[in-house]
C-alpha cells in the first residue's frame, strides 16, 4: 500500500512510478470512499492507482495525478503515517485479501460452537462416565462440575478473543504474548496432527452408526467398509463447504437444530417415560441417586481419584468452543456477539448434556450404561423397540457429520489466516500470484520444470476452482 499526504508527490529526475493501491485498513475494518467523506474531514489522503511519469515537468505531473483519488478518512485514533507503515507486520487484512462475502451472525456462531460440542462423544461418553462414579447422582455432578470448569476457560477466550479480533484464535494469541514461533507451531500441530485426528475420530463413529441402520445392531461390519464410508462423509461435508463461503454456515445452522432436537428428544422421552413409571434405573425424587452401593466398596482416596477420570470424559465432550476463536475476524459483530455466542452456547450445552443424562439415568439401569458403548442406542430401544435403536443410530450419525461440517470450517479459515501469517504457502490464501494476471501462467512458471502430466493436472485442478476461489471465497 502507498499512502501520500496531500501536496508532497515527488517525481525523482529519470524515473518511472508505478503506483499500486489497495485498500485502506484500519482497526480490522475496511471503508469506503462514501463512508470515509461522510465521517468527515481528518487526515488528507492521496490514493494513487496506476500512474507513471518519465519527467518532473509540470504537465506530467499534472497527468501522473489524473488518477488519484482523495479520500477523506477519519477515525477516533487513526493511525499516523508512521504506524501504516509497519502495520503489515500486525494486521491480517495487510497480508492478504479479506472475504467479505463470509459474515457471520450471532445464530452462525452459536450454531458453530454448539455444533462443535454436541458431536459424537455425548451420545458414548455417558458410559465412560458411569463407569467410574459410585452412583447416577454422582454422575449428574460430573456433568455439571464438567461444564462450570469449560467456562472458566471460556471466560479467558472471551477475553483475549474481544482484544485481539482477528481470525486464527489461540494461534493470534500464542503469535502476539510469545512471537511467531509459537502460533507457528500451534498451527501447524493443530493442522497436522489434531484436527486430522480429531476428524478421523468423528469420522469413524458416522460411519459405524450410519452402517448399523441397515444392519442388526449386532452385526460385525468390516472394518474396511467402516473406512470407506469414512472417507465418503469427509468427502461430502468438504464438498459442502466448497459450493460457497456461506454454505458450511449454512450447514451448521440445519446441523444445529437437529443436534439440539436429538439430545432434548433424549431428555424429554426419558423424563416423561419416567413420570409414566416406564423405566429401570432411577426415579424422580427418589433416596437413591447418590447410594453407593453399585460398584465394590473402595477407599476414599480411590473414589475421588475415579471422580477425576470420570470428570475427564464430560470435560472431552464439552470441548470444541475454542475454535470460535479461528472465525472471529468474520463475525459481523465480534465485540459484541463473541461474549453472548460463547456464554448461550454454554448455557444451552450444560443444560442438555445435563438432562440428557438424567433421563438415561431413569430408563437404564447403571449397569447397563456402563457396558453399552452408546446407552442412547440403547435407550431407543427400550421405549420404541427395534425402530428407536435405528432412530438414535441415524440421530448419532447425523451429529458426528456436524461436528465434522464444523471442523472442516473452521480448519479451513485457520489454514488461510496461517497462509497470510506466512506460516503456511501462499497459495492457501489465494495469494500465490498477482490479481489481474493469469493464474495458469504463474503456475507455467514456477512448474516449468516439473512432469508435464503433474503440470497439467494441478493446472487443470485450478482452473476448475478458479470461480470458487476467486469469487465464491472458498478457502484452498
Amino acid at each position: 500500500m502507498v499512502v501520500i499526504p496531500s501536496g508532497e508527490i515527488r517525481f525523482p529526475p529519470g524515473l518511472d512510478w508505478n503506483w499500486a493501491i489497495t485498500t485502506l485498513v484500519h482497526d480490522s475494518a475496511e471503508l469506503s470512499t462514501d463512508d470515509a467523506v461522510a465521517n468527515g474531514n481528518a487526515n488528507h489522503l492521496l490514493l494513487i492507482s496506476s500512474s507513471s511519469s518519465s519527467s518532473t515537468s509540470d504537465s506530467d505531473m499534472e497527468a501522473a495525478t489524473s488518477d488519484v483519488l482523495l479520500a477523506d478518512v477519519q477515525s477516533d485514533d487513526a493511525p499516523s503515517l508512521a504506524e501504516l507503515s509497519t502495520s503489515s507486520n500486525n494486521s491480517l487484512e495487510d497480508l492478504g485479501p479479506r472475504n467479505q462475502s463470509r459474515k457471520l451472525t450471532f445464530l452462525n456462531g452459536l450454531a458453530l460452537v454448539v455444533s462443535l460440542q454436541i458431536g459424537s462423544g455425548i451420545f458414548s461418553a455417558p458410559s465412560q462416565v458411569s463407569q467410574h462414579v459410585s452412583a447416577p447422582g454422582v454422575g449428574i455432578i460430573v456433568w455439571v462440575l464438567g461444564g462450570v470448569l469449560v467456562w472458566t476457560g471460556v471466560a479467558s477466550f472471551i477475553e483475549l478473543g474481544l482484544t485481539i479480533t482477528q481470525n486464527g484464535g489461540a494461534q493470534e494469541y500464542l503469535r502476539y504474548c510469545y512471537g511467531d514461533l509459537m502460533g507457528f507451531l500451534f498451527t501447524w500441530t493443530w493442522v497436522a496432527i489434531s484436527k486430522p485426528s480429531s476428524m478421523a475420530v468423528i469420522s469413524t463413529v458416522f460411519a459405524n452408526h450410519f452402517c448399523h441402520i441397515f444392519v442388526h445392531p449386532r452385526t460385525v461390519i468390516s472394518p474396511w467398509l467402516i473406512k470407506l464410508v469414512a472417507i465418503i462423509g469427509i468427502g461430502a461435508i468438504t464438498a459442502v463447504n466448497c459450493a460457497g463461503a456461506k454454505t458450511g454456515v449454512k450447514a451448521a445452522n440445519v446441523f444445529f437444530v437437529l443436534k439440539l432436537t436429538a439430545v432434548f428428544s433424549v431428555a424429554l422421552f426419558g423424563i416423561g417415560a419416567s413420570l409414566l413409571g416406564y423405566g429401570e434405573g432411577m426415579r424422580i425424587g427418589g433416596h437413591r441417586w447418590f447410594d453407593g452401593d453399585y460398584v465394590e466398596a473402595v477407599g476414599l482416596w480411590t473414589q475421588i481419584g475415579n471422580t477425576v477420570t470420570a470428570l475427564f470424559g464430560a470435560l472431552y465432550c464439552y470441548g470444541g468452543w475454542e475454535a470460535i476463536g479461528f472465525v472471529v475476524g468474520d463475525m459481523e459483530d465480534a465485540r459484541r456477539d463473541l461474549r453472548r455466542v460463547l456464554n448461550c452456547a454454554l448455557v444451552i450445552v450444560i443444560i442438555a448434556f445435563t438432562s440428557m443424562n438424567t433421563a438415561l439415568y431413569l430408563i437404564l439401569s447403571i449397569v447397563v450404561i456402563r457396558k453399552e458403548y452408546t446407552p442412547v442406542v440403547e435407550f431407543g430401544r427400550y421405549l420404541f423397540g427395534f425402530g428407536g435403536s435405528l432412530l438414535y443410530s441415524l440421530v448419532i450419525a447425523m451429529s458426528a457429520m456436524g461436528a465434522l461440517n464444523a471442523n472442516v470450517f473452521a480448519t479451513a479459515i485457520l489454514c488461510v489466516t496461517a497462509s497470510r501469517r506466512g506460516y503456511f504457502p501462499r497459495i492457501f490464501a489465494n495469494m500465490h500470484y498477482a490479481r489481474g494476471t493469469s493464474e495458469s501462467d504463474y503456475y507455467r512458471r514456477v512448474l516449468r520444470n516439473w512432469p508435464a502430466m503433474i503440470r497439467n493436472v494441478i493446472i487443470g485442478f485450478a482452473t476448475m476452482t478458479s470461480t470458487l476461489r476467486l469469487e465464491r471465497n472458498v478457502p484452498m
